[in-house]
């Protein structure tokens, strides 16, 4: 857990003597990056190769992921990334007053100083973090934004002195190899969620308070590119893209400008579950990843019978990029080329894997220059949106 600013000026305990043990507002990026140092200094007794470590996530882990990628102290501590499904308002800087504001409310929810803090159980803080969660969601705290996890890492702080996007755009992490993408339907899962009675999410298509106009201005663009019969609503995909697929594009943009070697995937198979509702949801690319479908929750958000063709895909580019860089080199995939403009080559996960060039393209090209910044009350950010159009190297 993360407390933002004013919970996190607090004495660290000292898992190394470097800077990292006061990154305010930023802990548990500190302590990923200790464990990778650890990692690069230790490996080489289990046999293994501190020149050859691949960091990967999924959702909220795709977001450090992304943080990592942006974060000065880490470079040089991991070779390749892979970034899936990245929550996108983070990368662009949770700024400092809505984490001041979020460590208000939780401190006063604990009914405690932050300087007595450390003396609070974690069961306590853990209650009291779910419930600030639930009504940060819920739009009932406006000055802290509208987030799923409003407990996410401090930018402008020792660790993060800029938000992600803007440090990979100027060349932080350019030599690191990335994958970067998202499923094509994340939202799904959202939606059924708060049908089922769960809280507000902050993912599902009414989260997004943006000006109506605007809304409906790119909801109409969904809307013309629906196939009548699917299950997936056009205000599902509209969301599933502003909260995911947009982010992840654009720091596929800014990483390959920079440099980068950068490739982009879309996971599009779609479940059958819940009569095809849950189709590409969010999270869905997890047991593919892992080829594990033991769970009772996977099977049946899944089915039984999980395509074998996607799983030998998935898992097998994965592993192939982890150990020699290249995602087909084992031939589960056919050749994976670097994202670039006007082109925007994809490795689309489906029955039949294979490269599409800038897949929903319709969708994509609607959020040029559209800012994704997390926005409060009193700031109001700068455009994060560079021309999607831009030729890139």
């Amino acid at each position: 857990m993360q407390l933002p600013s004013r919970c996190t000026r607090l004495p660290a305990r000292r898992t190394s003597r470097r800077r990292l043990a006061t990154a305010s507002g930023a802990y548990g990026l500190a302590d990923q990056i200790a464990a990778l140092r650890w990692t690069r200094d230790n490996i080489a007794r289990f046999g293994g190769d501190p020149g050859n470590i691949t960091v990967f996530g999924s959702s909220a882990g795709a977001t450090f992921v992304d943080s990592l990628l942006g974060c000065p102290d880490a470079q040089g501590l991991f070779r390749r990334a892979v970034s899936q499904s990245a929550a996108g308002a983070p990368v662009f800087g949770f700024p400092a007053g809505a984490a001041e504001a979020v460590a208000d409310i939780m401190l006063a929810k604990l009914g405690v100083p932050a300087s007595d803090l450390p003396a609070v159980g974690p069961e306590r803080i853990l209650k009291a973090q779910s419930e600030v969660m639930a009504e940060v969601q819920r739009g009932e705290h406006p000055e802290c934004g509208r987030m799923t996890i409003p407990f996410v890492p401090l930018t402008s702080g020792d660790l993060l002195p800029r938000p992600p996007y803007d440090a990979i755009a100027d060349g932080v992490g350019a030599e690191v190899e990335l994958i970067i993408g998202t499923n094509r339907d994340e939202c799904t899962l959202y939606g059924l969620m708060e049908e089922m009675g769960a809280s507000q999410t902050g993912m599902s298509p009414g989260a997004w308070d943006a000006d109506p106009a605007l809304r409906d201005q790119i909801l109409d663009v969904y809307a013309r590119a629906h196939a009548q019969d699917s299950p997936i609503s056009p205000e599902i995909s509209m969301a599933s893209d502003r909260a995911f697929r947009i982010p992840s594009l654009r720091i596929a943009e800014a990483h390959r400008r920079a440099g980068g070697s950068t490739r982009v995937y879309q996971f599009a198979w779609r479940s059958p579950a819940f009569d095809g509702r849950v189709g590409a949801s969010h999270g869905i690319e997890g047991p593919f990843v892992f080829d594990d479908f033991a769970l009772p929750l996977t099977r049946t958000l899944i089915g039984e019978q999980p395509p074998r063709s996607v799983i030998a895909a998935m898992h097998g580019a994965w592993a192939s990029f982890a150990t020699t860089g290249d995602p087909a080199a084992t031939g589960h995939v056919p050749t994976w080329p670097q994202y670039t403009t006007p082109g925007r080559p994809t490795m689309v996960f489906d029955e039949t894997t294979g490269v599409a060039h800038d897949p929903d393209s319709a969708g994509r090209a609607a959020w040029n220059d559209v800012d994704l910044r997390l926005r409060t009350p009193d700031i109001c950010a700068a455009t994060a949106g560079s021309d999607l159009d831009g030729a890139l190297p």
